[in-house]
């Protein structure tokens, strides 16, 4: 090889050294101004300036904080619907995701939790949701063929921890009235596989649970709800193992205006232990300890 061959290759090394080495400064400068508060709140005006474009209703969040690439916390955040009133608010939703992953079309989730949280879903007699405007604003007007070799998207999940969470649900279309009062949930999922349909959830925490049911005639929708779920835990690739539940605090009440059904159930503290569970030949084996 001679000199020219060889000063050739060095000035190449250096220039493919320096752009490595760019690419990764630019990185870690990207990864450490993304933790900058002044960099978050820029992005998060940003961010709320083109939801409120886009959706055509009010939108607001007090802070948002990303610690790089797992956790991202949304503070004091507001959805309006098309009526003006609350659709989603909360204090604190704190994600504990692995951001590189989503590239490779996976969503791990190793740790979700919400604070202070209260949705009010609503659907009208036509059957349109309250939120069916936000998911129109993002439906893409150009129908992309599938890509067979596309992979498809794997969600996982492990910690759920919810604190003083409110689900409203105010169906004119099945004349239900649902609403659902959390004071506090965590559990934590050893296995969580939405292909396999495989479930393994060893511990459940409920303390403080108030859900008021009321119905007004034979609806129509929780038939469908019921026989869908009925089909799903028929599945033979279906799989939920669980173990042990305390429940406290439970306040359920049940009223259906059309057969003139009125009851409910409460419970102060109850411990289940699940031995067995077989889906398909519909027994449970618990051990209960009050």
């Amino acid at each position: 090889m001679n000199k020219k061959s060889i000063h050739f290759l060095k000035k190449t090394l250096r220039v493919l050294l320096w752009c490595v080495v760019s690419i990764v400064a630019l990185l870690l400068l990207l990864t450490i101004l993304i933790q900058v508060p002044s960099i978050q709140n820029f992005a998060k005006d940003k961010a709320i300036a083109y939801l409120h474009k886009k959706i055509k209703t009010k939108v607001s969040l007090d802070r948002i904080a990303i610690k790089f690439p797992k956790e991202v916390v949304l503070e004091g955040f507001y959805f309006e619907d098309q009526k003006k009133d609350t659709l989603l608010s909360g204090k604190r939703l704190e994600v504990d995701v692995d951001l590189f992953k989503l590239v490779s079309n996976e969503l791990e989730i190793n740790s979700i939790s919400l604070e202070n949280v209260k949705a009010n879903i609503s659907r009208n007699k036509n059957g349109v949701f309250n939120f069916d405007y936000i998911i129109k604003a993002f439906e893409s007007k150009e129908k992309k063929p599938k890509d067979p070799d596309s992979k498809p998207f794997k969600i996982s999940v492990v910690e759920v921890n919810l604190d003083n969470v409110k689900f409203n649900f105010k169906d004119n279309f099945s004349k239900n009235d649902i609403r659902v009062n959390v004071t506090h949930f965590d559990t934590k999922f050893k296995k969580f596989d939405l292909d396999k349909m495989d479930f393994n959830i060893p511990n459940i925490n409920l303390n403080g649970l108030k859900l008021v049911l009321n119905q007004d005639v034979v609806e129509r929708i929780a038939v469908v709800s019921v026989k869908t779920v009925d089909t799903i835990s028929k599945r033979k690739d279906f799989k939920l193992k669980l173990g042990k539940i305390s429940l406290s605090n439970i306040d359920i009440s049940y009223d259906n205006k059309d057969s003139k059904l009125d009851s409910g159930i409460r419970l102060g503290n109850l411990e289940l232990s699940v031995n067995e569970i077989d889906l398909n030949q519909h027994f449970w084996i618990l051990t209960l300890s009050n």
